[in-house]
């Protein structure tokens, strides 16, 4: 399968069967992308990574961190799959010792964490939560959407739910 770059709306549209929390594993499964939970990545420092066996973009690997939790690997993998659907070269993924000055991959990285906060906490559903059914504790919201307390804080601040 080759690579289209899509943004988080076009992959809910195609792939998200609407349910909460949205399966990331099973979007990529559905586009041919394999998810491999491993203890390896914790001795490197990182949470997850990309990798592209082969051009054009067929067939990539999706490696997550085995020793964090199953919302932080949720995160990770729809990160990952930003990375992807942006277009994005396994070579920029974050180093482990990366600090927040000007580097090549900070763009990236915030794009690939948009992605992740757009496909794991739909727009939509999150206004159906708080609109109509009157859900606005952060912590139910996380555990709805099987995220951090601070990733769905992020979302609604970002949404202007919150200040």
């Amino acid at each position: 399968m080759s690579q289209a770059i899509m943004t988080p709306a076009e992959v809910l549209k195609i792939y998200w069967t609407g349910d909460i929390p949205v399966d990331v594993r099973a979007v990529a499964d559905k586009i041919g992308i394999e998810v491999i939970t491993t203890e390896e990545l914790s001795q490197q420092g990182l949470s997850g990574k990309i990798e592209f066996k082969e051009q054009p973009r067929k067939n990539p690997v999706i490696y997550v961190n085995a020793q964090e939790s199953e919302a932080r690997q949720r995160f990770t993998i729809a990160h990952e799959l930003g990375h992807y659907f942006c277009g994005h070269s396994d070579s920029c993924r974050e180093d482990p010792a990366f600090n927040l000055s000007p580097a090549v991959g900070l763009y990236e990285e915030r794009q690939a964490n948009e992605f992740a906060a757009n496909l794991l906490m739909p727009k939509i559903a999150l206004e159906y939560l708080i609109y109509e059914k009157k859900e606005f504790n952060i912590e139910n919201l996380a555990a709805i959407f099987e995220v951090s307390p601070l990733a769905i804080h992020f979302r609604l601040k970002n949404l202007g739910f919150i200040k």
